[in-house]
């Protein structure tokens, strides 16, 4: 059972470039947007997976089927 409705989609972004994809969701869920984005400064340096120059994120209501996914 998730502990939140909140999720951080994480972005990639090229450099100098407000063009992004979504690639990926942390692991975590929220229970508010303040809360998930207080964790972006922790959360953020540990993703560096993804071939993106850049990776950026935003707290959005996880879709129904992230929830049950969790």
């Amino acid at each position: 059972m998730p502990t939140g409705l909140i999720v951080m989609i994480l972005l990639g972004c090229a450099d100098g470039s407000d063009q992004c994809d979504r690639v990926g969701v942390a692991p975590a869920t929220y229970a508010t947007v303040a809360q998930c984005v207080e964790a972006m400064p922790n959360v953020l340096p540990t993703q560096s997976s993804y071939a993106y120059p850049t990776i950026a994120a935003q707290c959005e209501p996880a879709p129904r089927t992230e929830i049950a996914a969790r």
